[in-house]
C-alpha cells in the first residue's frame, strides 16, 4: 500500500485510495498483532500526522468488521466529487490470499466509472495502468479477464497464475 502511494503520488495523479483503517494512524507490522482487523499494525505518537497526511492525499479509511455500510459510506464520498481516480488493491489484506477482493466491481457500476486495473510488478520494477475494465460483462467473465491481466505478473510476496 505504502509503495503503491508513493508511486501514484511520484506521478502527480490526483487520487483516492481504500485503505484499511490501522494505516492511516499505525506503522506496518510483520507480525499479527491483535485479532481485530481494524488495530492491525503498532501504533505510534505521530499517527495523527500520518492520519491527516492521508487523508489530504485522497485517502478514505475503510472499517474493515463493517461489509455494507461501508460501501455506502465510501460511494457517499465519492459522489461528492466532481471526479476522482480510485485506487484500489484488489486483493487487499496483509496477508498471502489467492482470493480478490470484489467490492470495486459494485463500486464501478454504482458510479459509473472506469475501472483500471494496475500491475505492480517488483521483479521487473514495474507499474503498469492498464486498459479500463469492461464492468457490464457478466461478473465471472470479468474476474476471469482480470486475472489474465495479472498472470505473471511477480508481487511482492509471490508470482500470481493464472489457471483456468
Amino acid at each position: 500500500m505504502y509503495l503503491m502511494f508513493l508511486m501514484v503520488f511520484t506521478l502527480g495523479i490526483d487520487m483516492n485510495f481504500l485503505a484499511a483503517k490501522w494505516i492511516f494512524s499505525r506503522i506496518a507490522s510483520p507480525f499479527r498483532l491483535y485479532t481485530d482487523p481494524d488495530k492491525q499494525g503498532i501504533p505510534w505518537p505521530l499517527g495523527f500526522i500520518q492520519k491527516y497526511i492521508f487523508i489530504k492525499a485522497g485517502g478514505i479509511p475503510v472499517v474493515r468488521s463493517g461489509k455494507m455500510t461501508q460501501l455506502i459510506f465510501i460511494m457517499s464520498i465519492l459522489k461528492r466529487k466532481d471526479s476522482f481516480n480510485l485506487i484500489i488493491a484488489p486483493e487487499g489484506g496483509i496477508t498471502n490470499t489467492n482470493v480478490l477482493r470484489l467490492g470495486f466491481i459494485l463500486l464501478g457500476k454504482k458510479l459509473n466509472a472506469d475501472v483500471v486495473p494496475v500491475q505492480v510488478d517488483y521483479q521487473n520494477k514495474v507499474f503498469n495502468l492498464l486498459e479500463p475494465l469492461d464492468i457490464s460483462q457478466q461478473k465471472d467473465e470479468l474476474i476471469t479477464e482480470l486475472m489474465m491481466k495479472f498472470d505473471g505478473v511477480v508481487g511482492k510476496k509471490s508470482t500470481y497464475r493464472f489457471n483456468e
